[in-house]
């Protein structure tokens, strides 16, 4: 599932307020609901779920009356489309969260980023290539983010080592068996030096 567009209005929903599974509606699908989070309803979970299975199984027998109770907590399907009802939809542009169903996922195709193209993907279905696209620009952009993240973090850290290292080579606590050995010494020396 992947969601298309901020969603801060779910939070203004009341407890198990859920998109409808496609295939059956009067079930909700466990990708999209709204929950309050309680230790109680946690523990009586954790007992429904050792009899009833998977996470959609356990939810919607958990919450068996969730079809009945209250209309009101029926999220629109735009909460829950899935790629073949999409590019079928008269409103699909308004998609809040595109559900990929079955075994062909974005995450499971062949992608080259630098082609990014149709090519690139194998065993794609037509109608799932600009979801693709979607996708892994996304994927794209959030690996960018980690990645710039990630280089900073590990920055900090080195600055940090390297404070620690200076104060312990000052209070005459060198390292002669590791960074501070001969050999690395000269390394640096040689790579300002030369």
């Amino acid at each position: 599932m992947r969601c298309w567009s901020q969603n801060l209005a779910l939070f203004e929903y009341e407890e198990l307020s859920a998109a409808p599974d496609p295939g059956w509606p009067d079930c909700f699908n466990s990708g999209v609901f709204v929950f309050r989070p309680s230790l109680n309803t946690h523990i009586q979970i954790l007992e429904h779920a050792a009899q009833h299975g998977g996470d959609q199984g356990v939810l919607n027998t958990f919450f068996s009356d969730w079809a009945v109770k209250d209309i009101r907590k029926h999220l629109s399907i735009v909460y829950n489309l899935t790629v073949d009802i999409l590019v079928l939809y008269r409103y699909g542009y308004h998609a809040k969260f595109v559900h990929f169903l079955g075994g062909t996922k974005p995450w499971h195709l062949s992608y080259d980023p630098q082609a990014a193209n149709e090519s690139s993907f194998r065993d794609s279905i037509k109608n799932f290539q600009q979801f693709i696209h979607l996708w892994c620009d996304s994927y794209k952009n959030i690996l960018s983010i980690l990645s710039w993240s990630l280089e900073l973090q590990a920055a900090a850290e080195t600055e940090v080592d390297d404070l620690e290292h200076r104060s312990m080579w000052e209070e005459g606590r060198a390292d002669y068996m590791g960074k501070d050995a001969f050999n690395n010494i000269m390394r640096k020396h040689d790579l300002f030096l030369y």
